[in-house]
């Protein structure tokens, strides 16, 4: 479609003239009201904007909760966020269905506003707790801003939500034993999980970190190399068992689990994990003459 192709290419504005001119019932199509909405956000028309998410573009949302949506926008670049966040909020409140929800998560998205993101995607979550987009989408920023306790009340918050979900109880019970979290039930699943094949690999690392710390490096090493196969796609799974293998007698190996590792977004008790094997793997190095 040409309006997309003129987006492409940074042209929304001239994209959004062209669409002006077309009949009513082309520019009307849900397609074409959705490739509408988009150029609109990217050339930063908001009173367009504002129309066409309130004629559905986005999906169905309550007029009032669009008006606070873009008010919240307004404050926010005029008398400040604290204001603008309250109103935010209150847009929140009126969006009950998850099309009006995500369609607020959108509008926080285009006006790059993290604290509306985080909140849009915290009230999908605790909604709609089968959507582990939200719950994944809210752990991911957590680990990009390094914020070890978001991500644990993100996981702890998720694996209470969903018993029966093995991905939410394998990344509670990681972050359970990585940041020394009280025991309540979620140390002793990854204890139980370290010799199942069919443990997710971020369970087996919980439970291979715990054995670690109790001075029973060997038998998890043993552990997790009979079941290496799937290590490699789970960074903090490879994490741990690059630690485990630091030292003289198998450092390039060490190293070879831990650039996967290295290459994730890391929180910052998993940074020091790295850095204590890579110092155990330099100190059994040979000094150089």
């Amino acid at each position: 479609m040409l309006v997309r192709w003129l987006g492409e290419l940074g042209m929304a504005r001239e994209a959004l003239g062209w669409l002006d001119g077309l009949k009513a019932e082309l520019r009307d199509s849900p397609e074409v009201r959705t490739a509408h909405a988009a150029l609109a956000a990217a050339a930063r028309d908001w009173k367009r904007l504002q129309a066409l998410v309130q004629d559905g573009a986005w999906g169905a949302v309550p007029a009032d909760a669009v008006t606070l949506a873009f008010a919240a926008h307004v404050q926010r670049e005029g008398v400040g966020v604290a204001h603008a966040r309250a109103t935010w909020d209150d847009a929140l409140s009126l969006a009950r269905t998850q099309p009006a929800q995500q369609a607020l998560l959108r509008l926080a998205e285009t006006w790059i506003w993290p604290e509306a993101t985080k909140a849009a995607l915290w009230l999908t979550a605790r909604s709609f707790p089968t959507d582990t987009s939200a719950w994944r989408a809210l752990l991911a920023g957590a680990e990009t801003e390094g914020d070890s306790a978001e991500a644990w009340e993100v996981a702890r918050a998720w694996a209470a939500e969903r018993p029966a979900d093995a991905d939410a109880q394998a990344r509670a019970q990681w972050l359970a034993v990585l940041l020394n979290k009280p025991d309540n039930g979620l140390n002793d699943a990854a204890r139980a999980a370290l010799g199942s094949p069919l443990a997710a690999p971020e369970s087996r690392a919980a439970a291979a970190l715990l054995r670690l710390r109790a001075g029973q490096a060997a038998a998890a090493l043993v552990e997790l190399r009979q079941r290496e196969a799937g290590l490699a796609a789970a960074p903090r799974a490879a994490l741990v068992y690059g630690r485990l293998l630091a030292g003289p007698a198998r450092a390039a190996e060490s190293e070879r689990w831990l650039a996967l590792a290295a290459a994730a977004k890391l929180l910052p008790e998993e940074r020091a994990l790295l850095e204590q094997a890579r110092a155990l793997n330099t100190a059994s190095r040979p000094a150089t003459p």
